[in-house]
């Protein structure tokens, strides 16, 4: 009687030990201005269904730029497919070099979402945790003074020199130039008026030599060779 005879079929189910996920590491390296660079890696946790496209991006490229596995003029981008998802994709990080003297500017290199892939599995919109980063600054706040050039007489013959900055400024520096003694000697800069001399650095003009001449007095005294600060 067992010949060609069925048995009861039994209804099973495994549960799936995958979900849908990001793996990104820390960021190895330190980025400054100098144009030293940084990287982290990024994977999934399991397999799409199609490829997923996940646009990489600085929240702040005025300090650093970012560069994944596509650059292009629409940006960059990590790519997975069905063969390369557990791969390490390297994201690198460079400094950007922005002449201000501003410390360590810290930022998020953004990780965003891929709404258009084809994928079924849940990596569509899924969208992964976003990376700290900063930048070290390479610029100080001075003022770069050169050697006078040139001799000061009591006969009206002059002497120069230049200031410059050594980083940008955030806003106009207007430096107030004046001579210690102006029975010996006055001086002109970029501004000349009632209220002084003044030498004025704004954000264009910040790294060029700004002059500033003196001129000797004819005070009638023999008092021979007098010493003053400018």
């Amino acid at each position: 009687g067992y010949k060609s005879l069925d048995p009861q079929d039994v209804s099973m189910s495994t549960t799936d030990d995958e979900s849908a996920g990001f793996m990104v590491s820390s960021a190895s390296g330190s980025v400054s201005e100098s144009g030293s660079t940084a990287t982290f890696t990024v994977k999934l946790t399991s397999q799409p269904s199609s490829s997923v496209s996940i646009p990489v991006s600085s929240s702040d490229p005025g300090e650093a730029t970012v560069s994944a596995d596509t650059d292009n003029s629409s940006g960059s981008y990590v790519v997975f497919t069905t063969d390369n998802w557990n791969a390490d994709h390297v994201v690198t990080v460079t400094g950007v070099d922005d002449n201000l003297s501003d410390g360590t500017q810290s930022y998020v290199i953004r990780l965003d979402a891929d709404n258009t892939t084809s994928d079924t599995v849940g990596y569509k919109s899924l969208d992964p945790q976003d990376v700290a980063m900063s930048t070290s600054d390479d610029e100080s706040a001075s003022f770069m003074v050169s050697s006078a050039s040139g001799s000061v007489s009591e006969s009206g013959s002059t002497a120069t020199f230049t200031v410059k900055l050594s980083s940008q400024p955030s806003s106009s520096v207007s430096i107030p130039v004046s001579s210690s003694d102006t029975g010996e000697a006055t001086v002109s800069a970029d501004i000349d008026n009632s209220s002084g001399s003044y030498v004025v650095f704004t954000t264009a003009n910040w790294n060029a030599d700004h002059v500033v001449t003196v001129t000797g007095v004819n005070d009638n005294l023999s008092d021979g060779t007098q010493s003053y600060v400018i």
